[in-house]
C-alpha cells in the first residue's frame, strides 16, 4: 500500500531545503492554483516554461529524496517500476493524465504559507497556444515561477 504522509510530515518536508527545492515548490504552487488543485503536467509545464517530461523527472527525483528520510512504500507498476508521482498526487487519465494535490499536501502548503500568490489574466498564451485558466489567480511566487534554466 502506498504511503500517505500526514500534514505535519509534509510541513517538515516542505520547509527542509535539502529535500524541497524551488522547482518542487513551483510545481505544487502552480497546481494549487487550478480548480480543485488539479491539472496535467503539460499545463503546469507551460506556465513554468518547462516541458512536462522535466516535471515528471523532477517529481521522481523529489520522491526519491524524501524516501531517504521517510519510510515510503511506492506503488509498483505492472512492469515492476515505481509510481513516484502518487506520493504527491491523485491521478487519472482524461485527454491528458491529470494530477491532483493530495489533501494532506494542500493543508501543509496552506499551513506553511507556501501557496504563493500572483495574478494573471484569464488566459495565457505560450507559443501561440492558449491556456485557459480555470480561475484568475495563479498561486505562484514570481521569483519561483522564473526558474533559471540550468
Amino acid at each position: 500500500m502506498v504511503t500517505i504522509l500526514n500534514k505535519e510530515q509534509w510541513k517538515k518536508i516542505l520547509l527542509d531545503q535539502e529535500l524541497t527545492n524551488k522547482f518542487d515548490l513551483s510545481i505544487f504552487q502552480t497546481l494549487y492554483a487550478f480548480d480543485n488543485h488539479q491539472a496535467s503536467a503539460s499545463e503546469i509545464g507551460k506556465i513554468l516554461g518547462k516541458h512536462y517530461v522535466t516535471l515528471n523527472s523532477e517529481v521522481g527525483r523529489y520522491a526519491k529524496r524524501i524516501s531517504k528520510y521517510y519510510d515510503i512504500d511506492f506503488t509498483i507498476r505492472e512492469n515492476r517500476k515505481y509510481k513516484y508521482w502518487d506520493l504527491f498526487f491523485y491521478g487519472w487519465q482524461e485527454e491528458y493524465f491529470i494530477w491532483q494535490l493530495k489533501k494532506e499536501l494542500v493543508s501543509a502548503l496552506e499551513s506553511t504559507k507556501l501557496t504563493g500568490k500572483i495574478y494573471f489574466s484569464d488566459e495565457l498564451i505560450f507559443d501561440n497556444e492558449k491556456i485557459l485558466l480555470k480561475r484568475k489567480m495563479i498561486n505562484i511566487k514570481m521569483t519561483q515561477a522564473k526558474i533559471s534554466k540550468q
